[in-house]
């Protein structure tokens, strides 16, 4: 098997776990926010359909994609450990997206090993994708 067939295959045990763990599941209208810059951190969104954006915007306004997170797709996984988000997410389309709380996604990590394992395969692909964008943006200069 390919390697890129294996990191589906863990991208999707571990949105099939999570799923298992949603509150709640809202639907979001295009430009709709599910959380802005400096709001507390309560939860985990998992995008099941539709797209939404991380943004930050920058001294002159404009805004800079930090993530494009489209169906079955993690967002913001960075927060769980913060207190506060560091950007605004907001909806590129009309979307739809499950809603698990922080302390859950915490507790897993802490006692279930193999989620743990699975959660760090998941940011170690995650942390080599946008290192390869980084390297692509840097080269079209």
């Amino acid at each position: 098997m390919v390697a890129l067939d294996m990191i589906a295959i863990m991208s999707d045990q571990i949105l099939v776990y999570l799923q298992t763990k949603a509150v709640a599941k809202k639907s979001l209208e295009k430009n709709e926010h599910p959380f802005h810059r400096d709001d507390p951190v309560h939860a985990l969104f998992l995008v099941t359909e539709g797209c939404v954006n991380l943004l930050r915007y920058q001294e002159d306004g404009s805004p800079a994609v930090l993530q494009r997170s489209g169906g079955r797709s993690i967002l913001a996984e960075a927060s769980v450990f913060s207190d506060h988000y560091h950007c605004d997410a907001v909806a590129a389309t009309q979307t739809s997206i499950l809603v698990v709380p922080v302390g859950v996604v915490r507790a897993l990590l802490n006692n279930e090993p193999a989620f743990a394992a699975a959660w760090a395969r998941h940011l170690s692909f995650e942390l080599q994708s946008a290192r390869k964008r980084a390297e692509i943006v840097s080269r079209a200069r």
